[in-house]
């Protein structure tokens, strides 16, 4: 075989093999715009920690040098708004683990809203702390005056050009680092003494 021919061999046997080569994998996105807290209860019995912000950001290369697409992410998303509808909630975990599943002794939030934004090419969204373990420990982040970031969890597969094809966004969880310069939580409600940061 001279160099043609085995070049031939080996760009046929790629075409061939390639959704066993290109094999989903966790993708962690993370988006460093921290979410605003939504202190809507009247009395601090019925406090509720609701924070907001932007979760993803379309068509730009983040932190993690992936660059998302609405194409390939919308119908994803669709797919997870339809789970909190079917479901009546959707859990998000304190920190990224390495399994697509969520582990409800891990359970920090809850989703409350996700929703595209089309004329700035936005993923929005709020969550809701829960009263668990690791809820009360994001819930003392936010008392001690400090930002909460989020991040997507997904099953995909980043292509050589660094954009994301997703197959399932399961959730977005709180993290320390985040892929997106923007996917700060902000207070969204002032009820409680908290103010919007920019």
């Amino acid at each position: 075989m001279d160099k043609i021919d085995i070049l031939r061999f080996i760009y046929t046997y790629t075409i061939k093999n390639i959704n066993t080569i290109m094999k989903s994998i966790l993708i962690v996105e993370n988006n460093n715009s921290g979410l605003k807290v939504n202190e809507s209860a009247s009395s601090i019995k019925d406090k509720k920690f609701v924070l907001g912000g932007e979760f993803t950001r379309f068509g730009v290369k983040n932190r993690n040098e992936r660059i998302y697409t609405a194409e390939r992410f919308l119908p994803c998303l669709e797919e997870l708004q339809d789970r909190m509808t079917t479901l009546g909630a959707v859990f998000g975990e304190f920190d990224h683990p390495d399994v697509f599943d969520l582990s409800m002794s891990k359970a920090s939030h809850v989703i409350k809203s996700v929703q595209y934004v089309k004329e700035s090419n936005v993923v929005n969204g709020s969550i809701q702390l829960l009263n668990t373990d690791w809820g009360k420990q994001a819930q003392s982040i936010v008392n001690d005056g400090f930002p909460l970031f989020v991040s997507s969890r997904a099953a995909g597969v980043t292509e050589a050009n660094g954009e994301v094809s997703l197959k399932k966004l399961f959730t977005y969880d709180i993290v320390a680092d985040p892929g997106f310069a923007t996917a700060k939580m902000s207070p969204i409600n002032e009820s409680l003494g908290f103010t919007n940061q920019g």
